[in-house]
């Protein structure tokens, strides 16, 4: 057997220190390793972050130093563009203008034996040379005439543009004119063909169809001014080229204007002509390529100058496809084994190439500055880490003992404080100590004791108390007036829940009675109940009625489970008797008074109709003699015959009103749709008002109808508006008016119909619309029976619209009908059963819960009972729907075969209201009709109508 080690016992000091260490001082050194590995590995990041960032700074900005510099000699380069066209187009207008010789020009011309044509002296103008290709005779004369118009011309732009070292113009003719003055008999070629060379055909209409200045590459010039750049431009007259305009730039000047350029990081720029050749390379730079220029002019100077500026025996050589082949470029190369950056953009004007060269090292100075000065930084940070440390080490560990003393001693007290209040002793004072924490500690332990004491106190009291209102809460069970029952599953071990003198009495023992005999219907029920509420747990309600001597009782029960081993449920059981006999006489009533007002439909018709007969007779009668006794009856008969057409006329209004009105509520009467004109409908109902109005002093304001066709019954709309129209004048004020208009909206239209009037009570606002009902205030000077609003209301329903009425007490009414523009030709009506349900639920929640849902439906009847009553309501009730909620424990199996049967017999459907779509098919195997899923909707209710 392996003897077990004993622990070895360490002092407070060494417990501390030993844990401090391991907690703080490692992971503080793994810490300072990690932050120092970060700092380093930070730097490196943000020192290549920020050489990138520097780097490509100062790319962007030798990029933009060489669009910048390319953009000035673009602009200088435009400058002489724009003059040298300018020149030409002169030229060319003065070639076509007459002009002869002034006698100043005679005298400085002259012809040499060979036939040249040339001035001969210098007087601070042009020279010209006709070098005899062509014989000069009087109208090459007349040429240098109209070319000598424009000597001060040229004169003037050649000394106002600082570039232009030369000035001049040659002619396919031979004839050559050239500022500054030169000798032309040393400086220019007899009888040579200027249209064989490339730079005049070049800018003939062959190469050059949109007559543009073209730029030669460098040469060396005639004129023996020294490295120049031409740019030429044709001289047309009409679609002749008649020879081209040169403008001479001195490239030593360009090359000047490069050299003193102001370059980033002391770089510099060369310039590239046409195929990579250069151009103009400053001082620097031809020291830093080791190349040279020559001083002197040598025969071929262009050649020479090639020769010794040829870039592709440089280090540009690699380079100089990009250059030539991009617009814009950066690029790096090495010269003489050193790194330069190079970067470039194109000259607009000539498509030459200004380069900005800069040492490599120049340029990212500052990243490596930057660079050596970061680890210099991590390094001083290191070392000062490294101190930290060490010193922070030797501080803790002499804390660390020094609190280990005072620690112990406050510990013991803590521990003497907490066996005194273990003993029962819980109402101690907190020693002090010589820590924050442990004086706090040890004030919270003695707090706890308090708490103790006080708690173990309470515990006394609340102990007491709970005694007492157990014993109030027996009392009060046992005062209330509903009957409290507890079960178990099958109705197992029915007791009430309190005894005493209400559990004694004959009603309690006949309801145990009838709860807990078995076989009897509402023992099933009740049982079927409990275990459907133990499985479930959900409360339910049951209604049930049970047979007494002094008649039947009815009961409504609530049952819910108690959550105990094993589950039981109670039972609350009320009295429902009134309330069931109140619904009784409820549904009696408003049979009563459905059948009253079938009666009462049945009279007015009856009545009318025999009213009607006779008036026709006194009607037509009382025409006769007024149309054939004219001439025989006296003034006064006269009037009496027209008083009985007038008042039987009256009389025939107010019955055919009534009529209306026991068709429209016995629905029989028909509306014929038909397309309707609105505006002509308008013009129509204001016609036959107007008379009236006049009469009663009322005007009518008609605004203007739309010329809208509609789809309605237009007799209807008709009456319709000339009841309201009629109302208007009649509830008028003498001196008032009628605002009378419509409007379209969508697809509906509205007719609105405003009065001055008497104004309408708020309270009288629903009642107007009720049959035989007028306004008190009016009944005593307005004729009529008070149908007119009622009938408008049924036949705007019938025409699928809706009126709704707008009112002020005194200042007057408002009424607007609504109608759809497009009403469907209604189908002949055939007689409709009556919309009745009967729901067979001993749930109440159920019961209120399809209520609520047809609240808003007036054509629907629904009732509710218990399932034992239903046969007897199916048959007394008649209904079209008989809901019920299945499943139905409490309902026997032969019941509801009854049930069905019943139902067949009467051709009544009978619905199963399930709470699960799992429930459906077994509830139509059983026989229902169909069913519908629990919650019960009203569009649910109404296709089931539809359905059977």
């Amino acid at each position: 057997m392996a003897v077990k080690r004993k622990k070895k016992k360490i002092k407070l000091y060494d417990f501390i220190w030993q844990a401090y260490y391991k907690t703080v001082i490692i992971p503080l050194l793994l810490i300072e390793v990690l932050l120092v590995m970060s700092y380093f590995a930070a730097n490196n990041w943000v020192k290549n972050e920020m050489s990138v960032h520097v780097m490509e700074q100062a790319d962007t900005q030798l990029n933009e130093a060489a669009r910048l510099q390319a953009e000035l000699i673009n602009v200088q380069l435009h400058g002489v563009a724009n003059d040298t066209v300018l020149l030409s187009e002169a030229m060319s207008r003065a070639l076509q203008q007459p002009a002869q010789l002034t006698e100043k020009d005679q005298k400085r011309l002259a012809y040499s034996p060979s036939g040249e044509f040339f001035t001969t002296q210098d007087t601070g103008g042009i020279s010209v040379y006709y070098n005899g290709i062509v014989p000069v005779e009087e109208e090459q004369r007349q040429k240098v005439a109209r070319v000598l118009t424009l000597e001060t011309f040229i004169e003037s732009v050649a000394k106002r543009n600082d570039l232009i070292a030369a000035s001049y113009f040659f002619s396919h003719d031979g004839l050559i004119t050239y500022y500054p003055y030169l000798d032309p008999a040393t400086r220019f070629v007899p009888k040579f063909d200027i249209t064989q060379y490339n730079f005049y055909y070049e800018t003939g209409p062959e190469y050059n169809p949109e007559r543009e200045v073209r730029w030669t590459t460098a040469y060396g010039s005639f004129s023996g001014l020294g490295y120049m750049i031409s740019a030429v431009a044709p001289v047309y007259i009409g679609d002749n080229m008649e020879g081209i305009y040169c403008s001479d730039i001195l490239v030593s000047h360009i090359t000047k204007q490069i050299e003193e350029m102001e370059t980033p990081w002391g770089g510099y720029a060369i310039l590239i002509g046409d195929g990579g050749n250069a151009m103009a390379v400053p001082k620097q730079g031809r020291a830093d390529w080791g190349i040279d220029v020559p001083t002197s002019m040598p025969p071929n100077w262009a050649s020479a100058l090639e020769r010794r500026i040829d870039i592709n025996s440089t280090e540009f050589a690699d380079l100089v496809p990009q250059i030539t082949a991009s617009e814009t470029g950066f690029s790096k190369i090495t010269v003489r084994g050193e790194p330069r950056v190079v970067a470039w953009n194109t000259v607009a004007e000539t498509g030459w190439k200004l380069l900005v060269v800069v040492c490599e090292k120049k340029m990212y100075e500052k990243v490596y500055t930057v660079s050596e000065g970061v680890e210099r930084v991590g390094l001083f940070l290191l070392g000062i880490s490294v101190l930290f440390f060490v010193i922070f080490t030797e501080v803790q560990r002499l804390r660390c003992e020094g609190f280990s003393k005072k620690a112990s001693t406050s510990l013991l007290e803590l521990n003497r404080l907490i066996k005194r209040i273990a003993q029962g002793d819980y109402y101690q004072k907190a020693p002090e100590a010589q820590t924050i924490e442990i004086e706090e500690t040890l004030k919270l332990v003695a707090e706890t004791g308090w708490r103790l004491g006080d708690t173990n106190k309470s515990l006394i009291l609340m102990n007491n108390e709970i005694r007492q209102k157990e014993a109030y809460l027996k009392a009060a069970l046992s005062s209330v007036d509903d009957f409290l029952l507890e079960a178990g599953r099958d109705g197992a071990d029915l007791h009430p829940v309190v005894a005493g003198p209400k559990a004694e009495t004959e009603e309690f023992e006949r309801l145990l009675h009838w709860l807990g005999t078995i076989g009897t219907p509402v023992e099933r029920r009740t049982i079927a109940a409990i275990n459907q509420v133990i499985d479930t747990g959900e409360p339910m309600l049951m209604d049930f009625e049970i047979p007494t001597r002094y008649g039947k009782r009815w009961y409504i029960s609530r049952l819910a489970r108690i959550d105990v081993e094993p589950p039981r449920v109670i039972i609350s059981v009320r009295d429902n008797t009134k309330r069931i006999e109140m619904e009784h006489s409820i549904i009696r009533a408003r049979d009563a008074a459905e059948a009253a007002s079938r009666a009462k439909s049945q009279f007015l018709s009856n009545m009318s109709h025999e009213l009607r007969t006779p008036l026709n007779a006194i009607l037509g009668f009382a025409q006769i003699l007024e149309m054939d006794g004219a001439g025989k009856l006296t003034t006064v008969q006269r009037e009496y015959v027209g008083e009985i057409i007038s008042a039987g006329q009256h009389l025939l209004g107010l019955i055919n009103g009534v009529l209306d009105l026991a068709r429209i509520e016995s629905g029989k009467l028909r509306v014929t749709v038909g397309a309707v004109n609105v505006r002509s409908v308008v013009d129509e109902t204001v016609t036959i008002v107007t008379p009236f109005a006049e009469k009663n002093r009322v005007t009518v304001h008609v605004s203007p109808a739309p010329s809208l066709v509609i789809q309605t019954d237009r007799t209807r709309l008709k009456q319709v508006l000339l009841n309201l129209l009629t109302n208007a004048i009649k509830y008028n004020k003498p001196g008032g008016s009628v605002h009378y208009s419509c409007t379209v909206e969508g697809e509906i239209i509205r007719f609105h119909i405003k009065d001055t009037g008497i104004g309408i009570r708020k309270e009288e606002m629903d009642e107007i619309f009720s049959p035989f009902t007028r306004l008190e205030r009016s009944s005593e000077i307005v004729e009529g029976t008070g149908v007119g609003l009622a009938i408008v209301r049924q036949l705007v329903q019938l025409l699928g619209g809706r009126i709704h009425v707008e009112s002020t007490l005194g200042e007057g009414s408002i009424f607007t009908v609504v109608l759809p523009l497009y009403l469907k030709q209604m189908e002949e009506r055939k007689p409709v059963k009556e919309k009745k349900i009967l729901h067979l639920t001993s749930n109440r929640e159920s019961r209120l819960a399809v209520a609520r849902t047809l609240r808003q439906r007036p054509d629907v009847q629904y009732t509710a009972a218990v399932a034992e009553d239903g046969i007897l309501r199916m048959k007394a009730f008649s209904p079209r729907l008989v809901l019920v909620d299945y499943p139905a424990p409490e309902i026997p199996p032969e019941l509801l075969g009854d049930m069905m049967k019943t139902a067949k017999e009467n051709n009544i459907a009978i619905v199963a209201v399930i709470s699960q779509e799992t429930q459906r098919a077994q509830a139509l195997q059983e026989g229902f009709s169909a069913t519908v899923t629990m919650p019960v909707t009203e569009r649910a209710i109404m296709q089931l109508f539809e359905s059977i």
